[in-house]
Parts: C-alpha cells; sequence; structure tokens
C-alpha cells in the first residue's frame, strides 16, 4: 500500500479503471458505499478480488457507492460491466513511497 497522503495532499488522482482490472493496482480515492457511509477502500489501499467482489456486488443492488463511477449512460444496476475506480499501477511509484501495512 501507499500512504494515502500522496492522494489526498499532494494530488496524485490516478486513472478511472475498470473494477475487473483493479486488483493489485493502488487506490487513488476512497470508495464508500452510502448507506452506512464506512469506506471499502481508502487512498493508498490495494483492492484483492474479494474486495471489487464486494463493491460490484453493491453497486449491482443500486446501492450508491461515492467514487465509483459508470462508463455509460444509463446504469444497468444488475450488469457488473462498466464500472471503475480511481487507480495507478502498483509499480508507478518510488520504492520509498510503498509500504507494507
Amino acid at each position: 500500500a501507499a500512504h494515502p497522503r500522496r492522494f489526498l495532499v499532494e494530488g496524485v488522482r490516478g486513472e478511472w479503471t475498470p473494477l475487473e482490472e483493479a486488483v493489485g493496482r493502488i487506490s487513488t480515492g476512497s470508495v464508500v458505499p452510502y448507506p452506512p457511509g464506512i469506506p471499502l477502500l481508502w487512498p493508498g489501499e490495494i483492492p484483492d478480488e474479494e474486495r471489487i467482489k464486494l463493491i460490484r456486488g453493491l453497486v449491482c443492488s443500486g446501492i450508491e457507492v461515492v467514487g465509483v463511477r459508470s462508463d455509460r449512460e444509463g446504469r444497468d444496476h444488475k450488469s457488473p460491466k462498466g464500472y471503475e475506480i480511481r487507480t495507478i499501477a502498483a509499480g508507478s511509484l518510488s520504492a520509498g513511497a510503498v509500504r507494507n501495512v
């Protein structure tokens, strides 16, 4: 994982990445289902398959998930395709910026 400061203060934005391609990349934004408003991903965390599956399930259930966008006009909540989160490649930060948590 990387320190959240890089994303919250220094402004590293990353790129919109399809959920199915986000596993193993570094999240540059928070992902928060609302309600209850408790983050599933925080900037600097590396999402695993289980967390992406949870995010996908929430979106497909029609729950609003802040930090997830649809790459298409009309959302079909039953389809898991077409949803994205902001990430950067894990190898794109210097060795000192990445730490194990």
